[in-house]
């Protein structure tokens, strides 16, 4: 085992720090120590960083760090909502299936489907504000120097 404790360094606009099990460092870097190493744990915070120079430019033009925060949340949120209305008319399509498992629900329970629905967009939401956040936090000058 090897690192640091979490600590004050440790704050909100800090460079991130992760606790991984020795078994995933063993298999991204092989005969490597781990500490300092990056690591990327999902698609929207790599996708920020992509839009860094977009988002200076807009920020350079006079755009408010609301404006630009609308901007992702509204582009990641149509994505969700895309893949809800699909995943939901599947689900009424296979709902059928499993039936018999179900107890004292219907297999098209609208209130249980809406549910369902309303828990995935708020997670995806939640998930993608921070990095939103993030990234309107960004310097415009510094953006449009970044490669």
């Amino acid at each position: 085992m090897s690192g640091r404790f979490f600590d004050q360094r440790d704050s909100f606009n800090a460079s991130h720090a992760a606790v991984i099990p020795e078994s995933l460092a063993r298999a991204r870097w092989p005969h490597q120590d781990p500490i300092g190493q990056t690591i990327q744990f999902g698609n929207m915070d790599g996708d920020l960083n992509l839009l860094t120079q977009e988002i200076g430019v807009r920020m350079a033009l006079g755009a408010r760090n609301v404006d630009v925060l609308g901007l992702i949340l509204r582009q990641v949120l149509t994505t969700t909502l895309i893949g809800v209305a699909i995943g939901v008319a599947g689900s009424f399509v296979t709902a059928r299936a499993i039936q018999s498992p179900l107890f004292g629900v219907t297999p098209t329970d609208p209130l249980t489907f809406a549910g369902v629905a309303l828990l995935l967009v708020c997670v995806a939401g939640l998930a993608c504000y921070v990095p939103a956040r993030r990234a309107t936090d960004v310097d415009a000058m510094v953006a449009l120097r970044s490669d």
